[in-house]
């Protein structure tokens, strides 16, 4: 394990638990910090590569169908003609998609996820890290559970007792209940 190797791992890790603790990574803000975890891990991974000769990207069948969902978004983006001069939207190019910036949005989340999926999938190399991550995943899902029971109990209204989410249930840093419970259960 190089120095590189074990930096791209706790990248993954600290960006794992940093989009959940900042309001369940929903907010630009957050989204923008986890690219910024993401593109540094990358770089570290491929360094790594670099330096020790060894780059291979690790390809599991998991990681097709956000492979695959990022092709299509970027799919959709493509300019097919443009709008004719009568409809006053001259040289605008038309494209699949009826919203392209949120479709350009979602391309760039899914390549995102794929390159952090990869990575931790790269990192995850060794029997002693994977009983390592079970353990980070194990505590840090106990401790943020406790918290939101004492945060559901102290201010219901509020993340944090900062956020006010009236228009939603809030629940641990997620704004919605449901979304926390499948938090719970994909950490358990």
């Amino acid at each position: 394990m190089t120095e590189l190797n074990k930096a791209a791992f706790a990248l993954c890790c600290a960006a794992l638990l940093f989009t959940t603790v900042a309001y369940g990574g929903v907010h630009q803000p957050i989204i923008a910090i986890f690219y910024v975890l993401v593109i540094l891990a990358g770089g570290a991974f491929a360094i790594n590569g670099f330096k020790t000769g060894e780059l291979e990207l690790p390809f599991e069948p998991l990681q097709l169908p956000l492979i695959l969902a990022a092709a299509y978004a970027l799919v959709q983006l493509l300019p097919f003609g443009a709008y004719n001069a009568a409809s006053s939207l001259d040289g605008i190019p038309r494209a699949i998609t009826l919203d392209p910036y949120a479709t350009w949005v979602s391309a760039c989340q899914f390549v995102a996820i794929s390159i952090y999926f990869a990575v931790l999938l790269f990192g995850l190399n060794s029997v002693s890290r994977i009983q390592r991550f079970t353990v980070l995943i194990g505590t840090f899902a106990f401790v943020f559970a406790f918290f939101a029971i004492l945060q559901s109990v102290l201010s219901p209204d509020k993340i944090y007792g900062i956020y006010d989410v009236s228009y939603g249930a809030a629940f641990g840093s997620f704004v919605n209940r449901n979304n926390f419970a499948a938090y719970m259960e994909m950490t358990a």
